[in-house]
């Protein structure tokens, strides 16, 4: 889920920046303070080992040319490799943010889709106030004293019912409304179910979506008989269905424009929810997270031959130094340019998969549940409650 960190801005002797900083859960020193630690550790290893094996001999006409010339080469290199990297890590870190922006608003966007259509629902599934030509012949019978109800072939439950694809029958506007809003978030359901890596999840496999009420036992069967990619799509035909049976039933007031107006709600959602697919299916190019992971860890690797050379000439002009003071600056700064360069690319690489499992991941199961609570809220009639 989201992590949630204290706020880094306000009164500074309360230091909020270093509180947000420390914190662990969901941070950058979780995600990657095991391979800083195995770094700091092989850089120290091998800076005292080539310490002291080159401790005893002495350069007494000073830093043999081969040597020298391998250091001025390795600190060119470095330095040149430095604002490369810069620059590369930068424009990785852009389109790994923009990436996850990108998936966190189609999300949004499907979410807003499907209470959007949960909205047309609730106005367009009504029960209609009008006197039908039946209702005039009542009540022009009742004045003179005929019992119509007791007539053969008569029923008012004809006009307002309607059997679900399960058999059961409606026998209200409500459970019209429930079944279409059920049928929106069904499909919803079935995609973040498969887009989010975290498996098994709530709503994956199919199976566990029995329990949260969005599935029944038919549905499920014919879903998991159909193309993974595919199955969120059923239960938007199925809602077009239903919408066409009530049209042509003539119940609840669905019509051809009540039709027309709903329409593009499910196809936006279909759309939304295909973006989303999409975007699961075409990460950042593998051949540019290629480059820039070797770019960076080729970089680290001639700071540790530069730290290493250091090493070798200082142990060869001061045969009487100690590994002391100096070799320590040494791993310490490697450390830092270690943290602050595989860092970058490691909170680039999470930001750039929206979907990864992870301390501070995007709230899937949270979002369809909220979704799901929110639409049926549609459903019902505030307004008779309110009366």
């Amino acid at each position: 889920m989201t992590v949630r960190y204290p706020d880094p801005v306000g009164p500074p002797w309360r230091l909020p920046w270093l509180r947000m900083i420390l914190q662990w859960e969901g941070g950058i020193m979780q995600a990657f303070w095991i391979e800083w630690a195995i770094a700091i550790t092989l850089c120290a290893i091998i800076v005292s080992t080539v310490y002291y094996s080159y401790r005893g001999e002495y350069f007494e006409d000073g830093v043999p040319e081969v040597l020298d010339t391998l250091s001025r080469v390795v600190g060119f290199i470095g330095r040149r490799f430095q604002a490369a990297i810069g620059m590369m890590l930068g424009f990785y870190m852009v389109n790994s943010f923009a990436r996850w922006n990108e998936v966190r608003n189609l999300e949004a966007d499907a979410i807003q889709n499907v209470n959007n259509a949960a909205t047309q629902v609730n106005w367009r599934i009504r029960q209609r106030k009008t006197r039908s030509s039946s209702d005039n012949a009542e009540a022009a019978s009742e004045e003179n004293g005929i019992d119509t109800n007791e007539d053969e072939g008569f029923s008012k439950e004809s006009a307002t019912s309607l059997p679900d694809p399960d058999g059961d029958v409606m026998t209200d506007m409500y459970s019209a409304r429930v079944q279409l809003v059920r049928w929106l978030n069904l499909s919803h359901a079935i995609v973040i179910g498969e887009v989010y890596e975290g498996k098994p999840n709530n709503f994956y496999p199919l199976d566990k979506l029995i329990a949260t009420g969005l599935v029944k036992e038919t549905e499920l069967a014919f879903l998991k008989e159909q193309n993974s990619r595919w199955k969120y799509v059923a239960p938007l035909v199925w809602f077009g269905d239903f919408m066409a049976e009530l049209r042509d039933n003539e119940l609840f007031g669905v019509d051809d424009g009540c039709i027309n107006q709903i329409a593009p709600h499910t196809l936006n959602i279909r759309n939304s929810l295909e973006r989303l697919y999409r975007a699961r299916d075409e990460p950042i190019p593998l051949v540019y997270k290629q480059l820039v992971n070797i770019a960076v860890r080729f970089y680290l690797l001639i700071l540790l031959i530069d730290s290493v050379l250091f090493e070798v000439k200082n142990a060869g002009l001061n045969p009487d130094a100690s590994l002391g003071r100096g070799s320590f600056c040494v791993i310490l700064l490697y450390a830092f340019e270690y943290f602050l360069f595989v860092g970058w690319l490691t909170v680039a690489d999470i930001v750039a998969n929206p979907f990864r499992r992870w301390a501070d991941e995007l709230e899937w199961n949270d979002y369809v549940t909220r979704t799901f609570l929110s639409s049926f809220l549609f459903t019902s009639d505030f307004g008779e409650l309110s009366m």
